[in-house]
């Protein structure tokens, strides 16, 4: 019996094949799941292709109304007549020396009435009553009786795309109304002025112009002073006639910020007399509403310390 044993113990144990198929299931499972975990990872974006074309910007600034404008009186006044008549459209059917065509329209600057600031700086434009859509009204120019639109235009450029310039109507026009202004003679400040300061330019002004400039400064303060006593002087005379005590608005903490905006005012419209070029009175009416802005929030500090 002992010697069974032994031998039965010598002998290699039978191959347990449930457990093997166990093994292989699981391995199975585990490659299956590691796989499908794999394929759902996120994938890299793919790289945006090599030729993808930037977008294109034009040098000149023409893809608003607003800019196109402030562009070619940027060229304008620095006498680029070249440059400046890339802002004008080529009227049809007509060989014309566009670069004539820019020097003439910058010598009606003075005689055009309206506010850059106002344009649109939407590329699309804005839409106006009896205009179609891509065209814009800037303003008018006024020589003598005759006065003419100045229409922008929205055009398709073969290098820079859409773009706005001056319209082809407005500059067949610009000849007729530059001849009629130079048949036309000086003005009442011209006449005044003695010629070597109407001669003589600096920055796109004569120096007479520049000399009204200054003076313009302290004559508008002494006049919102004379104004603010005018304005006082019946209660004035009234409140003495009856000995009592009189303090008009102008003698309290609110009298310098109201003379202030009174002065700023008058400055403005003395400004808009002197018509300096219209690119320089854009920035310069820029300003003057921010320093009015400053003085009425002055005020209004002042009122609000009071209460």
């Amino acid at each position: 019996m002992p010697l069974r044993r032994d031998n039965r113990q010598g002998e290699s144990p039978p191959f347990n094949w449930p457990c093997a198929l166990d093994v292989a299931l699981a391995l199975f499972l585990f490659v299956g799941s590691s796989a499908n975990s794999l394929a759902q990872l996120p994938k890299s974006a793919a790289p945006p292709p090599a030729n993808s074309a930037p977008a294109i910007v034009d040098p000149l600034g023409r893809e608003t109304p607003r800019g196109a404008v402030m562009g070619l009186l940027k060229y304008a006044e620095r006498q680029d007549f070249a440059t400046a008549a890339r802002y004008l459209q080529l009227p049809a059917g007509q060989d014309t020396n566009m670069s004539q065509l820019a020097r003439e329209f910058q010598a009606l600057r003075h005689r055009f009435k309206g506010d850059v600031d106002l344009l649109s700086d939407d590329p699309q434009g804005t839409v106006e009553a009896g205009l179609p859509p891509g065209e814009v009204r800037a303003g008018v120019i006024a020589v003598g009786g005759t006065t003419a639109d100045v229409i922008l235009v929205r055009v398709n450029d073969p290098e820079y795309g859409k773009i706005w310039l001056v319209s082809q109507e407005t500059v067949a026009k610009v000849p007729d109304l530059y001849a009629q202004m130079q048949s036309e003679g000086p003005t009442l400040a011209e006449r005044i002025m003695p010629a070597a300061l109407n001669s003589r330019h600096v920055l796109g002004m004569s120096l007479g112009q520049w000399l009204e400039w200054l003076l313009s400064i302290p004559v508008s303060w002494l006049l919102a002073w004379l104004l603010a006593f005018v304005l006082s002087l019946p209660r004035r005379i009234w409140y003495s006639f009856r000995k009592i005590p009189f303090r008009s608005v102008w003698q309290t903490p609110l009298g310098t910020p109201l003379k202030c905006i009174i002065a700023i005012l008058i400055h403005g419209f003395f400004v808009y007399l002197l018509d300096p070029p219209l690119l320089y009175r854009a920035y310069y009416f820029r300003f003057l509403a921010a320093l009015l802005a400053g003085c009425i929030a002055w005020l209004v500090s002042r009122i609000i310390d009071r209460v």
